[in-house]
């Protein structure tokens, strides 16, 4: 094949955020467990596939083969679907509370958020009859197209700001 460039278990990623030997990293859509240490803007190798102990949400009890999400914003893995992109599944059952868990990684690149997704409110219909009413309505709208910004952003649709 002409058009083989790698296997693809482990690819150098330019480091998002300074990331420890051993943590989770998201870069884009693709999650991957750092080989070394990195500060933010420096190169760094990630495996995309295997096995690894992570720091999860210490209030969740997990059970064998439950999916497990990547939370980006607190830098651990969690059971809920809304907090970031799948990235596998549980290894082992681990206990409320516990810091820590085995996941085994999809090696994947997820098209987008897998399963229920943290509701966006439809922008309401309404007539401004008054100025207060118009600021309220235009308020709810920045909301609304900022949630729906930062849902893209975490897929990876559009680049972070």
């Amino acid at each position: 094949m002409k058009n083989y460039v790698q296997d693809g278990d482990s690819l150098s990623v330019v480091a998002p955020y300074n990331v420890d030997s051993g943590a989770g990293v998201l870069v884009g859509a693709i999650f991957g467990i750092a080989i070394c240490a990195a500060v933010a803007g420096a190169s760094l190798d990630i495996e995309r596939e295997g096995v690894y102990t992570l720091a999860k949400t210490s209030a969740q009890e997990w059970t064998f083969g439950q999916k497990v999400y990547w939370d980006d914003a607190n830098k651990r893995c969690d059971t809920d679907s809304t907090v970031g992109p799948l990235i596998g599944a549980a290894a082992s059952a681990a206990s409320n509370p516990s810091t820590q868990a085995a996941v085994v990684l999809n090696g994947t690149i997820p098209f987008g958020l897998e399963g229920a997704q943290a509701a966006i409110a439809d922008i309401a219909v309404a007539n401004a009859t008054d100025a207060a009413t118009a600021a309220t309505l235009a308020n709810a709208c920045k909301a609304t197209l900022n949630a729906l910004l930062a849902e893209l952003r975490i897929i990876g649709i559009i680049k972070s700001t």
